[in-house]
């Protein structure tokens, strides 16, 4: 399936790759976002609260990233 959508010029990502790349991509808008999630999530939580179960579902490079990306802010 993926080398037929290749031949297409679509790549596909796993969530991991495709939220690592977007953070990258546009660190303050993905930023603003996580706040916002973490806010309305279970009657509000922590960024860090976050990112911990977002890295448990499998998201570990973005989680990561999120992480340093929050460090420097």
């Amino acid at each position: 399936m993926h080398e037929r959508l290749r031949a297409h010029g679509v790549v596909v990502l796993d969530p991991d790759s495709y939220l690592t790349a977007l953070l990258a991509e546009d660190p303050d808008a993905v930023l603003a976002s996580v706040t916002t999630t973490a806010r309305a999530w279970g009657g509000g939580r922590s960024v860090g609260e976050l990112t911990e179960a977002l890295a448990r579902t499998g998201a570990e490079q973005f989680a990561a990233c999120l992480r340093a990306a929050a460090a420097v802010l």
